[in-house]
């Protein structure tokens, strides 16, 4: 007795939908604080706070030298200042200096 449909013995291929991401409208900053390797000529190391708005890229760094809560808020002070967009939403990892 024959096969009728070839097609049909073949295994099925999972059908993969791509989803694009989600567009998002400028103000959704994700804010972060990394740490930067101390260099030979430093007493100490140093932190880099960054915020990078999703939808525009742009983005507002500077450096710190530790990462108190005083360091966050003098960085988030200065990024309101300087943001040429109206931040809605702050995205942190909830360090504790935030």
């Amino acid at each position: 007795h024959g096969v009728g449909n070839l097609d049909a013995l073949k295994p099925q291929e999972p059908t993969v939908t791509h989803q694009a991401f989600k567009s998002y409208e400028p103000g959704y900053v994700h804010m972060d604080v990394k740490y930067l390797p101390q260099m030979r000529d430093e007493g100490r190391r140093r932190y880099l706070f960054v915020a990078i708005d999703r939808a525009t890229r742009w983005v507002f760094v500077q450096l710190k030298a530790n990462k108190t809560a005083a360091s966050a808020q003098a960085f988030l002070k200065a990024l309101h200042k300087a943001c040429p967009i109206r931040i809605n939403k702050l995205l942190t990892d909830n360090g504790k200096e935030f």
